[in-house]
């Protein structure tokens, strides 16, 4: 770093602040999620000086409390909120202020100082917080100079195990290794919130796990030497422990070794539970994202509505993408006020949801766990088979509330679906894969 490390006396209580209203006092939580909210605020550790994650959170011992633990034999940091009475004064104050300001939000304001995680989560949902977006498949960028990416994708792809890294359609070319390329920059995001990017500013020397392995089932790291001009770091190349050149230079300075991301925290996280209740948001599948629904089915559900078969027309893929969005614009809007269409799409979706849930009584592989970056979420997909019963058209992603109760959050394409249940592992699915969907009749 161009400076020594420190953060002012100011700096410490904005942060202070932004902890306290996050996650309240006495609750143990992951670093990793610390490390997300933090971020979502436009809080950065290297814009102290700081280059690991620990360093800048110890140099918060004032307000935070460390426990280390171990989880599904992971090592794992949780970091707790203590109270700081000079600073509390000033943080009640502006959150009655905020309560005065919109009285729909006051109830929750209070409600935070004791809520979990979860909890608060969805509270800040409610109350509509601002928050940074962030662009997590930019953080890799942001780190280092990479160079040409699909220089890049081609050296990691020839040295890791064998594996598709492209979707099998008519139009995608197998030379952008679109899914290796999410892969590879959602997990270096994902190591940077659990503070595994290990870095060596004396020697020079920056690397992380990719999670992939060789044919000897032998980790590959990235390694990283310093840069040149905007970029701190420059990408180096790919090696795996002890071997000649790179591999043994991370041996020489780093141990332990840069560990893998992790992802799971209890057995919730891998199996749906049947016994839970399901609850489906299906304003927002239904409506919201109606373009994820394969066009066939909307054609069935809305062919007693000639203005809606008008906009579904408009809104095949033979269009520009202008005139589809302003399709399925106007779509949205006429699904809001005929309620008979809605019920009709909503019923679809009810009895696709009841086949999955029948499939993982059958199978309890069928809901695969998958990780959302942006929420920094782990959720499970389940399989919605909305046109037959053979073949899944979307997902949707469940994820487990703080109540106990499941929440069907959304749906996604299969192509979005693989790609977040990749970063946990390759699939081995009978309805998650890379091939194509089926043509629609």
């Amino acid at each position: 770093m161009d400076r020594p490390a420190f953060i002012p006396a100011e700096e410490k209580k904005r942060i202070y602040l932004i902890l306290a209203d996050e996650f309240g006092f006495g609750n143990d939580t992951p670093m990793a999620t610390v490390a997300f909210s933090l971020m979502n605020a436009g809080v950065e550790k290297e814009s102290y000086g700081y280059a690991k994650l620990k360093a800048f959170l110890a140099d918060l011992g004032e307000f935070l409390s460390f426990t280390d633990i171990v989880a599904g034999g992971v090592p794992q940091r949780l970091v707790t909120i203590v109270k700081r009475e000079e600073w509390e004064a000033e943080r009640l104050k502006r959150n009655r202020a905020a309560a005065d300001k919109d009285g729909e939000r006051s109830s929750a304001v209070d409600i935070t100082a004791s809520a979990s995680p979860e909890e608060n989560s969805t509270i800040r949902q409610t109350q509509g917080a601002p928050a940074r977006t962030l662009a997590p498949s930019k953080e890799l960028e942001r780190f280092a100079w990479l160079g040409p990416w699909d220089d890049l994708l081609e050296s990691l792809a020839d040295i890791a195990l064998p594996e598709v890294w492209e979707f099998e359609s008519a139009s995608a070319d197998p030379r952008r290794k679109s899914i290796l390329r999410s892969y590879l920059s959602t997990t270096f995001y994902r190591l940077k919130l659990e503070d595994k990017v290990c870095i060596d500013e004396d020697a020079g020397f920056a690397a992380f796990n990719t999670g992939l392995v060789n044919g000897r089932y032998d980790d590959i790291y990235a390694c990283f030497t310093p840069g040149t001009g905007q970029s701190a770091w420059r990408f180096a190349g790919f090696c795996t422990s002890g071997a000649r050149g790179l591999g043994k230079r991370l041996v020489n300075l780093f141990n332990p070794l840069p560990e893998p991301a992790s992802y799971f925290k209890c057995k919730d996280d891998l199996l749906f539970d049947l016994e839970k209740n399901l609850i489906i948001d299906f304003d927002h599948i239904v409506i919201d994202n109606i373009h994820r629904l394969p066009h066939s089915l909307l054609e069935d559900e809305l062919r007693s509505n000639d203005e809606a078969l008008r906009l579904l027309a408009d809104a095949k893929p033979i269009g520009s993408d202008s005139e589809r969005k302003a399709s399925y614009a106007k779509l949205r809007e006429l699904l809001e006020e005929e309620d008979r269409l809605f019920k009709r799409l909503r019923l679809r979706v009810s009895e696709a949801v009841e086949m999955a849930r029948r499939r993982v009584r059958w199978n309890f592989r069928t809901a695969i766990p998958s990780y959302y970056p942006r929420m920094n979420a782990m959720s499970l997909l389940l399989p919605l088979c909305l046109v037959d019963e053979l073949h899944a058209d979307a997902a949707l992603v469940v994820q487990l509330m703080a109540s106990g109760n499941y929440q069907g959050q959304t749906i996604l394409t299969m192509e979005q679906a693989y790609m977040n249940a990749r970063l946990i592992c390759r699939p081995d699915s009978d309805w998650l894969t890379t091939l194509p969907l089926r043509e629609e009749n």
